[in-house]
């Protein structure tokens, strides 16, 4: 039985998408590796060329940018480089998209299942400085770049292929698909059997209450694990379920850590008291935040972050004294008003934490 989506790639490896449909965990895996970098291969062409066993042949690494915490990535790629149902996939219109100054964070890749027939998997937040930035803009912007992208980007592979489509992504990725998926004209929308959503973030109240989120509500597939709070966090529809984990906190983000009954994750209930409380001292936070402040705040503390010179988060774990210290005194060199708006939005964060634990 697999325990989780690397155990489930070796006991499915021999079924094909004919004897098995396209599923969650199919979803997932691919969701992990849209993380890989292709560009400069034939997936970044406009045809279906290469397979991810190829590519992993001759790139051992997936090219990755930065190292999972967990060494089940490594075990993945293994696997993929065999071939199988998943290495044999062939994929093409890879697209990354960086660029700090627009606080801009994209990146997508399609894969052929079978012919007419094609995932799209949205990438997730990066280890970038940036890319975690625009996730949080999410609490003031109508529209972040990202969803943008997404739009544009599902239009024109669909454009190109003839046929029919699966959505999906982890974390902003699932946030991207849907929002993608929803924006589409209706004939496209047609196409699409299933938006796949791992733990993405929500939406705006009024989001969730147009017609354009109704339209597509019954083809969104939302998995949270028992912890979350990334996919708890405004999400105002109970169109979810949610999944058990190996382990606790915030690590049950990594979908390595979900757990799988054959070819399915295993359901609980409900999320647990964690996920519940800091689902609402995030939202009251931000409640009580108007978006103004909330810009506010968000611009000051990553101007803070980039006085330590790091682009990824994971550069903050190396020269840890000396990153620690640029960060305090970036924090000291701001102007009084702002120093005092941030002290300020902290100091509700803990209030606002006591009176909901306590309660």
């Amino acid at each position: 039985m697999p325990d989780n989506m690397v155990s489930y790639t070796k006991q499915y490896f021999g079924l094909d998408y004919d004897r098995m449909p396209f599923g969650e965990i199919d979803s997932l895996i691919l969701s992990q590796v849209v993380y890989y970098n292709y560009a400069g291969t034939d997936f970044d062409g406009s045809e279906f060329k290469s397979s991810l066993a190829d590519f992993l042949k001759e790139h051992p690494t997936g090219n990755k940018e930065w190292e999972m915490p967990l060494n089940e990535d490594d075990e993945l790629i293994r696997l993929l480089k065999m071939g199988g149902r998943h290495g044999n996939l062939r994929g093409c219109h890879f697209l990354v998209v960086k660029d700090d100054d627009a606080e801009r964070q994209f990146g997508a890749l399609t894969f052929e299942i079978k012919p007419g027939l094609y995932y799209i998997a949205f990438r997730g937040t990066d280890n970038s400085v940036t890319g975690w930035k625009e996730d949080l803009n999410l609490s003031y912007w109508d529209v972040i770049p990202a969803q943008a992208d997404a739009l544009a980007y599902a239009k024109k592979v669909m454009d190109q292929l003839e046929g029919e489509f699966y959505f999906g992504g982890h974390s902003k990725g699932g946030n991207i698909a849907v929002y993608s998926a929803m924006n589409l004209p209706e004939e496209y929308q047609n196409r699409i059997h299933i938006i796949f959503n791992h733990d993405g973030p929500g939406f705006a109240k009024h989001v969730y209450e147009s017609e354009k989120y109704k339209k597509i509500r019954s083809k969104i597939q939302k998995t949270i694990p028992e912890s979350s709070v990334i996919g708890l966090l405004w999400e105002e529809d109970d169109n979810y379920k949610v999944v058990k984990t190996k382990t606790i906190g915030l690590s049950q983000h990594i979908t390595y850590t979900w757990l799988l009954e054959n070819d399915k994750l295993i359901e609980v209930s409900e999320a647990d008291q964690f996920a519940k409380h800091m689902k609402k001292i995030l939202e009251r936070w931000m409640d009580e935040l108007n978006p103004d402040d909330r810009k506010k705040f968000i611009d000051s503390v990553f101007d803070a972050i980039e006085k330590t010179e790091v682009e990824r988060f994971q550069e903050l774990g190396t020269q840890t004294f000396k990153k620690m210290k640029k960060l305090i005194e970036g924090v000291k060199e701001m102007p009084a008003e702002e120093k005092k708006h941030v002290f300020q939005a902290f100091k509700q964060l803990l209030k606002i934490s006591a009176e909901e634990i306590i309660d």
